[in-house]
């Protein structure tokens, strides 16, 4: 027996909790930078959204495991996509804890810079970065 899941976007778990109940554990992604709600400047913030939508997830299967697939900030393509913040985003993502103690867990967003993703790309200018 080898576990096996879906992988979607976040949106799609919180707007119909029995996504939740595919698979046998959860494995989403989330993009806040694509937010237009979000303060770009503030990636604590941010983190703290995406660790809001992370434990409001494992409170509806806590028996479940809930990873982030993938999340991740741009490091170019805008005044507030730098490394600095990429790096105070992940560090509050990091540190995040619910009531018990328990991290958000996820997976680390695109590594490195990806030159197909350019311009042209349904990602624009912060593709490649």
């Amino acid at each position: 027996y080898k576990p096996v899941t879906t992988t979607e976007g976040s949106g799609l778990y919180t707007l119909d909790n029995d996504f939740v109940d595919m698979g046998d554990f959860v494995f989403y992604t989330t993009q806040p930078w694509f937010d237009p709600g979000i303060d770009p400047s503030d990636p604590a913030s941010v983190a703290e959204l995406v660790k809001n939508e992370h434990f409001f997830l494992r409170g509806l299967r806590p028996d479940r495991d809930i990873i982030i697939k993938e999340t991740w900030w741009p490091t170019d393509g805008h005044p507030q996509a730098n490394e600095a913040n990429q790096v105070a985003f992940f560090q509050a993502l990091h540190d995040e804890t619910d009531a018990n103690g328990d991290s958000v867990l996820f997976a680390w967003g695109e590594a490195y810079d990806q030159p197909w993703k350019n311009e042209n790309s349904p990602f624009g200018t912060l593709g490649p970065d």
